[in-house]
C-alpha cells in the first residue's frame, strides 16, 4: 500500500538508453538520474561509484573542517567541496591549499581513485622588534 504515492514509471540510462522502471515518491525528481543509478551499465555503474565518493568526500570534509574549535569559515568549505568535487571528476589531482585561518591543506587524488586529504594548522606569532 505504501506504493499507492509512489509514480512508478520507465525512464532510459543517460548512458546506454536502457529503460529502467523506476519509482519516484518526490514529485519533480529526475527520473533519467533514478534510472542511471539503478542501470546496471558500466559508465552508470562508474557514475555512481563517482556520485558515492564525492558525498562521503563532502561529509568529511564537513566534518574535518566545518565544525569543532578548529573549524573553517563556511566560505573556504565551500572552497574545499568545490575542490574535491573537481578532483572526483579527474580535473584536478592535486591541490595545495593555505587559508587566512592558517590551516595548510593538502588533497591528492591517487592512481586508485582515493582520495587523501591532509590537514596541518600552522602558528603565526609575531614578534615586534
Amino acid at each position: 500500500d505504501e506504493l499507492m504515492n509512489d509514480e512508478i514509471k520507465n525512464a532510459e540510462c543517460m548512458f546506454c538508453g536502457q529503460m529502467v522502471a523506476v519509482v519516484s515518491d518526490v514529485p519533480g525528481e529526475d527520473s533519467q538520474l533514478l534510472a542511471t543509478r539503478s542501470c546496471s551499465c558500466d559508465k552508470a555503474i562508474t557514475f555512481v561509484e563517482k556520485e558515492q565518493r564525492k558525498e562521503k568526500a563532502d561529509q568529511r570534509i564537513y566534518e574535518r573542517f566545518g565544525e569543532g574549535e578548529k573549524a573553517l569559515s563556511q566560505e573556504s568549505v565551500g572552497f574545499l567541496k568545490t575542490c574535491v568535487e573537481q578532483m572526483c571528476e579527474g580535473r584536478i589531482k592535486r591541490i595545495n591549499i593555505t587559508t587566512d585561518e592558517n590551516a595548510n591543506i593538502n588533497m591528492l587524488m591517487t592512481k586508485k581513485g582515493k582520495l587523501k586529504i591532509k590537514r596541518k594548522d600552522t602558528e603565526i606569532t609575531d614578534i615586534d622588534e
